[in-house]
């Protein structure tokens, strides 16, 4: 099955409507965006969810340290490359990105806790291990932040499941990570 991207030129009046919406929410339309267009109402989820996330209980840097986590448990190279580039800007260090990159364990004991209850709802499909959330509950996590884990895994399902369907090639602006 071949996916083609949609553009400005190419998509429907409902395309069209969400890849300028799109630029309007990235400053761009990433590629990731002209492959979901094709499902108009894909593309559109996934901006709105983008928006509902970003004024979650977590900081912009927990918030980039479980979308980076999710897409890298989930082996997704176009959200690596846009979150390797978006933790950085929020905060992450480079160590910590490379480590979540391996599924190793991070030195911070917070995000620590953050990074291993992403992988352990991914790695369980939401049945999370009683030790896990005893570890993010004893890093100062309530109810609030591990159900605003569960948008950020959601959000990336949207993402990744796309991008490896569509193999989404990675934009410029991504490239040199």
């Amino acid at each position: 099955m071949r996916f083609l991207p949609v553009s400005t030129e190419t998509g429907n009046q409902e395309a069209v409507a969400v890849l300028n919406q799109s630029k309007q929410v990235f400053g761009m339309v990433p590629n990731l965006l002209r492959y979901m267009a094709i499902e108009p109402r894909l593309a559109d989820a996934y901006l709105h969810v983008t928006q509902i996330f970003a004024a979650s209980s977590l900081s912009e840097k927990e918030q980039n340290l479980v979308l980076l986590t999710a897409s890298a448990v989930q082996q997704c190279r176009y959200c690596l490359a846009a979150y390797t580039m978006l933790g950085k800007q929020a905060g992450l260090t480079d160590a910590q990105i490379d480590r979540i990159k391996q599924g190793q364990p991070l030195d911070d004991p917070k995000l620590e806790a953050l990074r291993g209850l992403t992988v352990n709802l991914i790695d369980t499909r939401g049945q999370a291990d009683s030790a896990v959330l005893v570890a993010v509950e004893q890093a100062g996590y309530g109810p609030e932040q591990v159900l605003a884990v569960v948008l950020g895994i959601s959000l990336k399902v949207m993402s990744n499941y796309t991008n490896h369907l569509a193999g989404t090639p990675i934009d410029d602006a991504f490239q040199p990570q």
